[in-house]
């Protein structure tokens, strides 16, 4: 997987998937976009950058928690990770707090 970053104007973030015919038939690419989108919803991304993830074929074969932790080194990486004490706690995180 591929994985760029630049600075934006905007005070949101924004990312885009490319997903070639390489990575498999539109059953496999649409199933990798989806695992990806599910990946974005779950990282806290600074707000203010453009990403843009490039899928390499071996991307169909891995399963989600596989392509989580790609996409999470690679943004870490990247340094577009928010960190744990800047980051908003989630409603999950709030109820396993309380147990």
């Amino acid at each position: 997987m591929a994985f760029g970053s630049a600075r934006s104007d905007s005070e949101i973030s924004r990312y885009g998937l490319a997903v070639s015919k390489r990575v498999g038939g539109s059953v496999t690419r649409n199933k990798v976009k989806r695992r990806l989108r599910e990946c974005f919803s779950t990282l806290e991304i600074l707000p203010g950058y453009d990403i843009v993830v490039s899928a390499t074929p071996a991307s169909a074969h891995v399963d989600y928690q596989m392509l989580l932790s790609s996409l999470r080194r690679l943004a870490g990486r990247a340094g577009v990770l928010q960190s744990e004490e800047t980051a908003p706690v989630k409603q999950s995180q709030l109820e396993k707090q309380r147990s």
